[in-house]
């Protein structure tokens, strides 16, 4: 998941490897369902509801399945107890999920948490979500400090931006509190699809031991530092990104090599952690390089992330990890299958099934988004895992996928693919959802749950607006103390610290105009303000433009900055992909002194352009002001 840069990014790069992961479980190594010959009678397909098999198999589910009363936590441990046999003395559960916005599935996955960590003893949680960011949140369920909401906020993913996660994690907080817990919870993250943090931990460690490798290191990984810039880095000539592969791997083996130099100056612990924070770096380079598959590139790193994680809190260390079902599976290439690989019948994966209900996701196709919204999926049909489960009369329920008869119309059964709704944070209104999944090769047990609701977001997601023309560019149309109506304001401002106001202090001309600021203190994640209109570009198409606006600032500091921007885009595979960009003004425009500048920006628009796109940003503290904003066709 690539996280959001600007307002006008807002998630979608992280959705694209979002939807890299769909197809990840096709490989199950299951016996393909028999086919048709030529002049032969059809074979009798085990996947027909009705059948033998299926009768056998649906039977077989009603007697062996554990019923579960209740997927929310706080209501004791006597219906899980038999998942004790399941789990045995593995040290990793995996917990995947059909969609990334299913509340029965949050919830569940709380539960389990509270069980395994007071009934089995279990010390860790590990989510899919950025790793140095996470530290943050495990800060707190340690030691009660921060704010645990903004704290979530600050690793990026909508999809756990949601009620259920934040009380989970106040019950982790909560458990840590008691001093009868002397084994507290932890709390990390284990991907690798934001660079800026990691890239600051490691330049700013770098400075305190090794200047010299610090300023080698800056001047190749700068441009990853910075939350605004780091979108950047994809444009970039190859060889400056073989440049930037080339500088991290020197970093890291600099790390090794100076280890006790390093820690002298340092700690063992500091030492540790910062390495950490290169290692994800260099593999978030990595998914950025050309000719690589990134789906699979990411879940080994993930695995990887894990295997340190794992590391570092010692060899009683037992973990509770949460992903995606693509993800948890044991199929070739999958992060499941690497973690398989090292810890063999020590990991015990449940893959997430439900039958009907509710969930959020990120509304598609990719081409015309609608943001972020509930959707609602009537029964499985016949014949898929989903229905089957369900005509087993189960609600709530777990299953031994390692317990199946080993032969016979079981067995059969689910010997082949069968279809189950699977799919990650996008999905499409009128598509089924469905994915063929032979789940005995990719899971050891499944958590079914019947009917479903959609989690419960913290904060909107909105689509970016589309306008046709500019609209209240003098902010005269706005109420002083809110918003500017008309303007795009990046996503969750207030869970970053960002305020964007319609004020009365000092406006270039009028009576108004717009304020986008933050204070210094304590902030969470690393994101970029900003407010910004963004235009339809058919009526602008082969024209010349001229983007004018006033401008004033009061921002200081080395990571503290204010732009101007101007970007002309064509259409992709997303709405708004500043990749694609055909003009792009970026850092031309500071917003640096506390006088009103005016701005004059002129660019030629592509017959084929899609969207033109203007605005103010902000990058770490301060306060810039935007006012007298005019986009106008001009003669060639």
């Amino acid at each position: 998941m690539k996280q959001q840069k600007t307002a006008l990014a807002d998630s979608q790069a992280i959705t694209l490897v979002m939807l890299l992961l769909i197809g990840l479980a096709s490989q199950s190594g299951c016996r393909p369902q028999e086919e048709k010959k030529e002049g032969t009678a059809p074979a009798i397909s085990t996947n027909e509801p009705g059948t033998a098999a299926a009768e056998a198999a649906r039977s077989w589910l009603a007697t062996n399945a554990i019923r579960l009363e209740t997927v929310e936590a706080g209501h004791g441990f006597a219906d899980l107890q038999p998942l004790k046999q399941i789990i045995g003395p593995a040290r990793i559960v995996a917990l995947g999920e059909a969609t990334h916005g299913t509340r029965e599935f949050f919830q569940l996955k709380h539960r389990m948490l509270e069980f395994l960590v007071a009934e089995m003893g279990f010390n860790i949680f590990a989510i899919e979500a950025t790793m140095p960011e996470s530290f943050d949140i495990n800060d707190y369920v340690l030691t009660g400090r921060g704010d645990p909401e903004k704290a979530l906020a600050g690793i990026y993913f909508w999809t756990w931006d949601t009620e259920e996660v934040r009380t989970m994690i106040e019950w982790m907080r909560s458990y840590n509190a008691d001093p009868k817990h002397t084994r507290k919870v932890k709390f990390y993250g284990f991907d690798m699809q934001s660079a800026p943090r990691a890239a600051k931990v490691t330049l700013d460690y770098l400075r305190k031991v090794d200047p010299p490798q610090a300023e080698m290191a800056e001047k190749a990984l700068a441009i990853l530092a910075d939350p605004y810039t780091d979108a950047e880095f994809d444009k970039l000539p190859q060889n400056q990104k073989t440049t930037a592969t080339q500088t991290i791997q020197a970093v890291l083996s600099g790390f090794d090599r100076r280890k006790r130099d390093y820690i002298r100056q340092s700690s063992a612990e500091d030492w540790a952690i910062a390495r950490q924070h290169a290692r994800v770096l260099s593999q978030n380079i990595e998914l950025r390089s050309p000719n690589t598959l990134g789906s699979q590139l990411r879940d080994r790193a993930m695995a990887e992330n894990i295997l340190w994680m794992m590391g570092r809190e010692g060899p009683d260390a037992k973990a509770v990890v949460w992903a995606h079902n693509g993800h948890v599976a044991t199929a070739e290439g999958a992060m499941g299958w690497y973690l398989r690989r090292n810890y063999g019948p020590d990991m015990v994966v449940f893959g997430f099934v439900f039958n009907q209900g509710g969930f959020q996701a990120m509304e598609g196709p990719v081409q015309t988004k609608g943001g972020l919204r509930p959707f609602e999926v009537a029964p499985a049909p016949a014949g898929s895992l989903d229905a089957l489960l369900a005509s087993a009369d189960l609600q709530i329920a777990a299953i031994d996928l390692r317990t199946l008869p080993k032969s016979g119309p079981v067995a059969e059964w689910f010997a082949v693919p069968h279809d189950t709704r699977d799919f990650g944070a996008d999905f499409f209104e009128h598509s089924s959802g469905l994915n063929q999944r032979c789940v005995p090769r990719i899971y050891d047990g499944l958590l079914f749950v019947e009917k479903t609701a959609p989690a419960k977001p913290l904060s909107s997601r909105e689509p970016p607006q589309k306008l046709r023309a500019p609209s209240n560019t003098d902010f005269e149309e706005s109420e002083a103390g809110k918003p500017p109506v008309g303007w795009q304001l990046s996503p969750d401002l207030s869970g970053h610290d960002f305020q964007v106001v319609t004020t009365e202090d000092t406006p270039h001309t009028g009576k108004r105009c717009a304020m986008l600021s933050r204070s210094p203190g304590k902030h969470y994640g690393e994101t970029v303000g900003s407010l910004s209109q963004r235009l339809d570009a058919k009526p602008y198409r082969g024209k010349k433009i001229k983007l004018e606006a006033a401008t004033r600032g009061e921002v200081t500091g080395p990571e503290n900055h204010a732009w101007l921007r101007l970007v002309i885009t064509r259409r992709t595979a997303f709405q708004w992909d500043p990749h694609k960009a055909v003009f792009d003004t970026l850092d031309q425009y500071p917003v640096n002194t506390p006088e009103w500048r005016c701005h004059e920006i002129i660019a030629d628009v592509p017959v084929d352009a899609a969207f033109i796109s203007y605005g103010l940003y902000l990058v770490g503290d301060g306060k810039a002001w935007l006012d007298s904003v005019s986009l106008q066709v001009v003669e060639k």
